[in-house]
């Protein structure tokens, strides 16, 4: 039976077959392109790190040109285009100029001058035979005459010497400052030390820092000599006396321990005999003579095995008592060569940046195009000008409005050199996000440890900058930046830390500037990496449509008015004629010569 039963078999499912399809050539084509960029990448940043040194100083020059761009285009560029509204324009019948950038535009009649226009098209005509430099000569001083237009080198001596000025006032409102602020606080000093350690503060309250050493109620008496007792009515003191706090109690309370050098008074008796205990807590009586040596008056093991009347070294400058205020490490006997030195390449090493970015700066503002910074007609290097431009021209004159304000609320409320917090406003404000924090931070010393100053003052220098940066830094800025920077705030900040990292405090100032400059590359290039990596950058895309649009017809405005300046500066037939005319006659003369001197 079992013989006839048929046993069922079991066959195995078939398994598909493994086939490895080969890859078409647009995904081979996108991986090795992929790589490639991803590996440009790469190049690039490790070009920034390594050509820090070439990349920096070039960089800078060039943003130090830009800060003078609009002072050389006032003074060269015609038309020129009206800043700020200055004017309005034709209703009826405007010109093409207007039409063209619609705005107002100056200097149109003294440009199209027919004076002007007619050594223009003498120029183009002889252009094609020879240069006439006598025609330039005529048509560079018709031109300072009809339309104030300065020939390029002296207007870049003109910006230069405005920009030097500039600077030498900053830096006489800085030694004012500092100058006023050291003659404030010696002239505190000179009164103490001549009312006997006793002065009046801003309260009129007699302080006696005599008795209480720092001016305080629970200060302990000083004990020093009346000029180094008044050492205490110095701002500067109370700053190094508030640092040194800081580190002593604050620091140490959170566990870190600070080592510090105690600066001493020195001892300005000849001699001086005091009761003292000593190490095994003996009252003793010491002798001490000034920058010499120490006698102590005990005989063996009560005084760790010493004799009576031994002296014991006590260093060079022998001291009996130590003023309470410690310094941070120090080295007494001198700076060791090492340090120097580091001191010294730190110093020569910014010189050194200074210089070459000054060089840089003078080469390119000499040879700087008129009305454009970067020569050649390019649309993308023309629109990253004109956001840098924008940038700089806008962020120069936000921070200025910003260091005057400060500047007003120091002075107003009488805090020490508050025209310096100004200028460090002023300046810090260039670094995007974090300067405005710093420059709020650097002043409360001065305003919080200031006895002269009443709670209002205080009260006001602390607020009034702080509305100040918080309203420029949250609205004016944005409203200004948002639609030709067009960056999120997350990138800007990133932005700023990576290029910080590689460039230091250069990197910080030019971080907005490349962000923007790599945000319009990438708008302007098709690939799908570079769209996702926009997508990052960029705040809103409908601004920049509407700019593409914008620049768009500024283009072809732009294309018309060269046509119509092309017709009214083309050179005629006949001037085309006379120029080929005097072309000729100069030609056969050396001809004609060089014939007689050989019949001769």
């Amino acid at each position: 039976m079992a013989d006839a039963e048929e046993e069922e078999v079991v066959h195995a499912p078939e398994l598909p077959k493994m086939k490895v399809e080969s890859k078409g050539p647009v995904v081979v084509l996108w991986t090795v392109q992929t790589s490639c960029i991803l590996c440009a990448i790469v190049a690039i940043g490790a070009a920034m790190m390594y050509l820090a040194f070439v990349a920096v100083p070039l960089m800078m020059a060039y943003f130090l040109i830009f800060l003078m761009a609009p002072i050389l285009d006032a003074l060269e560029k015609r038309p020129y285009q009206c800043p700020a509204q200055c004017g309005k324009m034709a209703e009826e019948d405007p010109n093409p100029y207007e039409t063209t950038y619609q705005a107002k535009m100056l200097c149109v009649q003294g440009y199209e001058n027919e004076k002007r226009a007619a050594l223009v098209r003498s120029i183009a005509a002889k252009s094609a035979f020879e240069q006439d430099l006598a025609d330039e000569s005529a048509l560079a001083s018709a031109e300072l005459y009809l339309m104030g237009k300065i020939p390029h080198g002296l207007a870049c001596v003109i910006t230069l010497l405005l920009v030097v000025a500039g600077l030498g006032t900053c830096g006489s409102i800085v030694a004012a400052s500092f100058s006023d602020f050291a003659n404030s606080e010696q002239d505190k000093f000179d009164t103490c030390v001549a009312q006997g350690g006793i002065l009046e503060n801003s309260f009129g309250e007699m302080i006696d820092y005599m008795a209480h050493h720092g001016g305080g109620a629970d200060d302990p008496p000083c004990k020093s000599s009346v000029d180094i007792c008044c050492e205490a009515v110095k701002l500067t003191y109370k700053i190094t006396e508030a640092q040194n706090e800081f580190v002593d109690v604050t620091l140490k309370d959170m566990g870190v321990n600070i080592w510090k050098e105690e600066y001493c008074v020195p001892n300005n008796e000849e001699i001086a005999v005091m009761q003292e205990k000593d190490l095994d807590n003996n009252w003793v009586t010491n002798t001490y003579v000034y920058g010499m040596y120490k006698g102590e008056s005990c005989k063996g093991g009560s005084c760790n095995g010493t004799d009576a009347g031994e002296y014991l070294p006590h260093g060079d400058n022998n001291t009996w008592e130590c003023d309470p205020i410690p310094l941070f490490p120090a080295d007494k006997d001198g700076t060791p060569l090492n340090e120097l030195l580091a001191s010294l390449s730190s110093v020569a090493l910014i010189i050194n940046d200074i210089v070459l970015i000054l060089m840089l700066a003078l080469f390119i503002l000499f040879e700087r195009p008129v009305g454009q910074t970067f020569p050649g007609d390019s649309l993308l290097v023309a629109e990253m000008e004109e956001m840098v431009m924008s940038y700089i021209g806008l962020k120069f004159a936000v921070s200025a409005l910003t260091g005057i304000l400060i500047a007003i609320f120091m002075e107003v409320c009488s805090v020490k050199i508050g025209m310096v917090w100004g200028l460090l406003s002023f300046l810090l404000n260039f670094i995007p996000n974090v300067g405005s924090m710093i420059a709020m931070v650097l002043p409360l010393p001065f305003i919080l440890l200031d006895e002269e100053l009443e709670a209002w003052q205080s009260s006001v220098a602390l607020v009034g900058p702080a509305l100040v940066q918080g309203y420029v830094g949250n609205v004016l800025e944005p409203a200004l930046f948002g639609a030709s920077l067009n960056l999120t705030e997350i990138s800007v900040l990133l932005g700023l830390v990576f290029f910080a990292a590689i460039w230091g405090l250069y990197g910080a100032v030019l971080s907005v500037p490349i962000l923007g400059g790599a945000k319009i590359l990438l708008h302007n290039t098709d690939h799908p990496m570079a769209k996702a990596a926009l997508d990052q950058l960029r705040q809103d895309a409908d601004l920049d449509t509407a700019k593409d649009l914008r620049i768009a017809r500024l283009e072809a405005r732009k294309a018309k008015l060269k046509e119509y300046t092309d017709t009214l500066f083309a050179p005629r037939d006949d001037e085309i004629a006379a120029a080929a005319a005097a072309a000729s006659d100069t030609t056969k003369a050396p001809v004609e010569d060089a014939d007689d001197m050989g019949d001769d």
